[in-house]
C-alpha cells in the first residue's frame, strides 16, 4: 500500500459512482428498452426477474471464490463479468428484436451485473484486512448522486433517439467502469495477500452453513431482499406509471433521479448513525 494514501473514500466513490451509473441503464432504463423491442408487461417482469434471481446465485459464489482465494486480486474478478457484459450488449445492439433469443442475453446483462456487486462491496473487506481507511456512506452517497446524471440524461436523450441504442451507452459506461476498477485495484497492489490471514482458508463454509451458523443476520438479509423486492418493482414498472399520467422517458429519469437523491443525506450521515448506535 502506498503510505501517502490514508484513504480509499475518493478511489472508492469512483468505483460507486460507475457501478450505479451503469445500474441506471442496465436495470431502470431495461423496461423501456424491452417495450420497445415489443414484449409484454408479463415478459418484462419475468425477463428482469429472472436476472436478479440469477445475479442473487452468482454474487455469492464469487464473493466465496473470493474468500478461498484471498491472493486472487478483487479488481481482476470484476473485469472478465464487465466485459462479458459489452460482449451481450453488442450483440443486443445489432440483433434485438422480440424474440427468446433478446429476452434470454437481456436476463443475463442483468444477472452478471448485479453479480459485480459482491465485488464492488469486496472492495470493503480488502480495506478492512489491509488497515485502509474507508468511509462507506459516502463513497455510496456519492454512488447515488452520479446515478442522477445518466436517470436524467438518458431520458431526454431517448425522447428523440430510439430506446433501443441503450446497448450502446451501457457499453459506454461499462467501459469507464472498467478503467476505475483497474485504477481501484492498483490501490491493493501486493496488499491483499498478505493482509488476509491465512487460517481464513480453512474457516470457510457453505452458504447453508453460513446461514445456520448466523440466524440474526438471516433474518436482516430476509428483511432487506424484500425492501428490494419493493425496489425493483417499482424501478422496473415506473415507466408504466409515467406513461399513464401522460408522461415519457424524460418524467421517468427525472423521478428516478429524484428517489435516488433521496439516499444522499442518509447515506452520507451513516457514519455518524454508526457512531451514536455502536453498530
Amino acid at each position: 500500500m502506498d503510505q501517502n494514501r490514508k484513504s480509499f473514500t475518493p478511489t472508492y466513490s469512483l468505483v460507486q459512482a460507475t457501478y450505479w451509473m451503469t445500474a441506471c441503464a442496465v436495470l431502470s432504463y431495461t423496461a423501456v428498452y424491452l417495450q420497445a423491442l415489443s414484449f409484454s408487461n408479463f415478459a418484462l417482469g419475468v425477463i428482469t426477474a429472472a436476472g436478479r434471481v440469477l445475479g442473487s446465485l452468482l454474487g455469492p459464489v464469487i464473493a466465496s471464490y473470493l474468500d478461498s482465494h484471498p491472493r486472487f486480486p478483487t479488481a481482476k474478478m470484476n473485469t472478465p463479468l464487465l466485459f462479458l457484459q459489452i460482449i451481450l450488449f453488442a450483440i443486443l445492439q445489432f440483433t434485438g428484436s422480440g424474440n427468446l433469443i433478446t429476452a434470454v442475453l437481456v436476463a443475463l446483462v442483468i444477472g452478471l451485473f448485479i453479480s459485480t456487486n459482491s465485488v464492488v462491496l469486496r472492495f470493503c473487506g480488502d480495506c478492512a484486512a489491509s488497515g485502509i481507511d474507508l468511509n462507506f456512506g459516502i463513497a455510496r452517497g456519492v454512488g447515488s448522486f452520479a446515478y442522477i446524471i445518466p436517470s436524467v440524461l438518458l431520458g431526454i436523450v431517448f425522447k428523440y433517439i430510439p430506446v433501443t441504442y441503450l446497448p450502446v451507452f451501457g457499453i459506454l459506461l461499462l467501459v469507464v467502469q472498467i478503467v476505475v476498477n483497474g485504477y481501484a485495484g492498483r490501490f491493493f497492489v501486493g496488499q491483499r495477500s498478505i493482509s488476509m490471514n491465512p487460517e481464513n482458508e480453512q474457516k470457510s463454509s457453505s452458504l447453508l452453513q453460513f446461514f445456520r451458523e448466523e440466524p440474526v443476520f438471516t433474518r436482516l438479509l430476509f428483511g432487506i431482499m424484500l425492501l428490494f423486492f419493493g425496489y425493483y418493482t417499482y424501478a422496473t414498472f415506473l415507466i408504466n406509471v409515467v406513461r399513464n399520467l401522460g408522461g415519457d422517458t424524460s418524467g421517468m429519469g427525472f423521478l428516478s433521479g429524484v428517489s435516488a437523491a433521496i439516499e444522499i443525506p442518509f447515506m452520507f450521515a451513516f457514519a455518524r448513525f454508526r457512531k451514536k448506535w455502536h453498530l
